[in-house]
């Protein structure tokens, strides 16, 4: 799965809005979710706010009457949900994922999976250890790309893209979308979206969103390394998608 190194241009004013990072594992049944806050204390400085999702099952019953009847369970934990303290990261953690949120300024994959990782690893050290069985990883980069200059078409902002009709002009096209998927021989496979927001004539605020997804079984010791291999592949959706003119309003 090993895939070669490109270098790609550095972009210090980066369109991503959002960055997501999950992984996604088997836990044995004996781990009680609910337990899981005993890791709050370590998160009480970088992320205050602590949240905890509660839910119910209900099923409906035949009284002797002949009416129905709705029968609860006892509230189940479904997850715990961390949030810092100027809202623009979170993460979370159920029994099937660990799921981490970074919105707004981004400030590079170094920077952001070094958090990722520090959190990770308390979240293993304290409650996962050995115990879980790695099924999936995926990350999703949403880039808000406003394009400020004249277009004539989507083409003009992306390599891959449809043409408006002929006659129309960009500023009277409301909505545009654009969604693929590319599938990989090692399980991964990449959905990719282009999206234009409502415009003002002159501003065209674009959204291009690329998911990556790797669904199979991952060694404990291999969850960054295929981290970095699907950030190659995202880099490599993105950079061959958009075009050079609109990247160097990001340089």
């Amino acid at each position: 799965m090993a895939k070669n190194k490109v270098e790609y241009p550095h972009l210090p004013k980066s369109p991503v809005s959002t960055a997501v990072l999950e992984v996604r594992y088997v836990m044995p049944e004996k781990l009680d979710i609910a337990n899981f806050t005993t890791i709050n204390p370590s998160f009480s400085e970088g992320y205050p706010t602590q949240q905890t999702t509660k839910s119910r099952d209900f099923k409906i019953e035949e009284l002797k009457t002949g009416k129905p009847h709705a029968v609860f369970s006892e509230e189940k934990v479904q997850e715990h949900i961390y949030i810092s303290l100027d809202k623009k990261q979170n993460f979370k953690v159920t029994k099937e994922n660990f799921n981490y949120n970074w919105n707004g300024s981004y400030p590079g994959w170094e920077v952001f999976i070094a958090e990722v990782r520090r959190v990770w690893d308390i979240y293993f050290e304290k409650i996962l250890f050995d115990k879980i069985a790695i099924t999936g990883v995926s990350i999703r980069f949403i880039n808000k790309i406003v394009v400020d200059f004249p277009i004539s078409t989507p083409a003009d902002v992306f390599n891959v893209s449809i043409n408006i009709a002929e006659g129309v002009k960009m500023p009277e096209v409301e909505n545009y979308l654009v969604r693929y998927t590319i599938s990989y021989d090692n399980q991964s496979k990449a959905i990719v979206t282009q999206a234009l927001e409502s415009n003002d004539s002159k501003i065209f605020p674009f959204i291009f969103d690329i998911d990556v997804i790797l669904n199979q079984n991952i060694a404990l010791d291999g969850i960054w390394e295929n981290f970095d291999i699907l950030r190659s592949l995202k880099n490599e959706i993105f950079f061959s998608s958009v075009k050079d003119s609109v990247l160097e309003m990001y340089k």
